[in-house]
């Protein structure tokens, strides 16, 4: 079926995991020198940016795999250089097709190598794909050189998927700032929208609507915790805006998804359960409305039920 507000065909995710639980996707580009500082990024576009969405880069080559490879040449005894690492290191936003270049033609000048075909080659591709193919290819006649002291240079294989949530779009520029920044490189990366869930709770009157009462703290039970955050608000019937607080989790549990030691990798979670407080000009009422908002994209949640704290005050609530 054709969505009625866009000129083209949906097609609905069937991953049967978190990453079915996003909206629309949007093709951006990460260009040139595009890491601002350690959690800032700059995007080709914004037009489609909101707070909860995610940036989504599937590599074929790593930035990771490409400094290794660098650090073992510096290791290398049959090497002359050793200064690989050190001089052609890349960083996160690395254009990673001049990095190999740059790679292939030091490997050249190398004079215990007796070799000068690297640079040659290579297929000098400029998508994803070619940089895994034209890093494979550079291993590939490491191991094979006579004069190399090392075989075991190792090959890539298969893609690894990043995930960066957007924390919020500075103002009047293309730069979003992300919660975590892993080793993004220039090129392509997908913009994956977040969808909305709301769950308001009907007015908790606790069995007596009539008598006031004071309501300190809630608390939210989930199957597990692996999800980055969401908003909680109440309402009362003597305040009956929403007023919020945000909370944080502990996130899908993606390496580099989270600070070293603050938590386990894997995405499992736990099943502790979130207490907030009430807001002060919530507490005293007849009765409270919970909210619960989930706007991340590309992770799920199950919540399961909760809890509100109260003491009953007195059976005349309001001066009549």
């Amino acid at each position: 079926m054709a969505a009625g507000d866009a000129n083209f065909i949906e097609q609905e995710r069937k991953n049967i995991d978190r990453t079915d639980y996003a909206d629309r996707e949007y093709s951006l580009q990460l260009p040139l020198n595009s890491v601002i500082d350690t959690n800032t990024i700059a995007l080709s576009s914004v037009a489609q940016v909101a707070v909860g969405d995610v940036l989504v880069q599937t590599q074929y080559l790593t930035i990771n795999q490409f400094n290794q490879l660098l650090g073992k040449l510096d290791l290398d005894p049959g090497v002359t250089q050793k200064n690989y690492r050190s001089t052609l290191k890349a960083l996160p936003g690395a254009n990673l097709r001049n990095a190999l270049d740059a790679l292939a033609l030091k490997l050249d000048i190398d004079t215990n190598l007796a070799e000068t075909n690297f640079f040659s080659s290579l297929t000098h591709g400029q998508d994803f794909p070619d940089f895994q193919t034209d890093y494979n290819i550079l291993t590939n006649l490491l191991n094979l050189n006579s004069f190399a002291d090392f075989n075991n240079y190792p090959v890539s294989t298969g893609t690894i998927i990043l995930d960066n949530l957007i924390e919020s779009h500075i103002s009047n520029t293309s730069n979003v700032t992300l919660l975590y920044l892993t080793p993004l490189i220039q090129g392509p990366i997908t913009l994956s929208k977040g969808i909305k869930s709301e769950i308001v709770w009907a007015p908790q009157t606790f069995g007596d609507p009539s008598i006031a009462k004071h309501v300190s703290e809630g608390t939210f039970i989930f199957e597990d915790t692996s999800f980055f955050g969401a908003t909680v608000s109440y309402a009362s019937d003597l305040s009956p805006s929403f007023e919020e607080i945000d909370f944080p989790e502990l996130g899908i549990g993606d390496w580099s998804g989270f600070v070293w030691n603050n938590q386990s990798w894997g995405g499992g979670g736990t099943s502790a359960p979130l207490r907030t407080y009430v807001p002060r000009n919530k507490q005293y009422c007849r009765f409270l409305r919970p909210r619960f908002v989930h706007t991340v994209s590309r992770e799920k949640f199950s919540l399961l039920g909760g809890s509100l704290t109260l003491r009953p005050l007195k059976s005349r609530a309001y001066r009549s």
